[in-house]
């Protein structure tokens, strides 16, 4: 790649985790305040908020999910010193799908059981999955930004669990046609497997090559 052509990541990082950051806190959003008719009612309280618990367990499985796709970007990019267009448009994708989260957690916090819900939620973390493959094989070509920090066991590796992710959401998306409830289960052990790599990767990142696993 020509040097002119060559940019600094410091600004794509800046607003890729404004749009994450923004994102989490879309995702508070559909956990609305119970509307009470009778203000001095401690049992109908307990009754609205005991109705908001599918609200209340997707806000955390997302907040977790979007919390582990914040730690990849963040550790793939310590890696990437340079960026390019292509590069940036393939971020782009990536935030896209980021940005969408908050949607399909809406609507499945409000129909918990409803397969279309659980389903799209499937669907748009797998399609980030694949942004993030999309980038990891860019990067990671001849001659790319990440190409000298990868060896021939470290490609394989990386790329086989970076096409993990977007196979198990979409894995998840046809579960949730039969079973919604444990399509979500399967989301939420997505996260829970991929954060323990993570952090054990984030404690020895100074004097780790590679990439993350996601």
């Amino acid at each position: 790649m020509p040097k002119a052509e060559q940019l600094s990541t410091s600004r794509l990082e800046a607003f890729s985790d404004g749009v994450i950051a923004f994102a989490a806190t879309l995702l508070v959003v559909g956990v609305t305040i119970p509307h009470l008719t009778n203000p001095g009612s401690a049992r109908e309280m307990a009754g609205l908020l005991r109705d908001q618990i599918p609200n209340f367990l997707i806000y955390a499985v997302s907040f977790g999910t979007l919390t582990v796709w914040w730690l990849a970007h963040h550790q793939l990019f310590h890696h990437i010193r340079s960026t390019d267009r292509v590069l940036l448009l393939l971020n782009g994708g990536f935030l896209f799908f980021i940005a969408f989260l908050p949607f399909p957690t809406s609507l499945v916090g409000q129909y918990p059981s409803n397969p279309a819900a659980s389903s799209l939620y499937g669907i748009v973390g797998g399609l980030t999955g694949i942004c993030v493959l999309a980038i990891r094989l860019y990067a990671g070509r001849p001659g790319g930004p990440m190409d000298a920090v990868l060896g021939p066991d470290d490609r394989r590796r990386f790329l086989r669990r970076s096409a993990m992710s977007p196979c198990a959401y979409f894995g998840g998306a046809v579960l949730a046609l039969f079973h919604p409830g444990a399509a979500l289960a399967l989301y939420a052990a997505i996260a829970i497997y991929f954060v323990i790599p993570l952090r054990r990767r984030a404690a020895a990142q100074d004097g780790a090559p590679g990439a993350p696993p996601l």
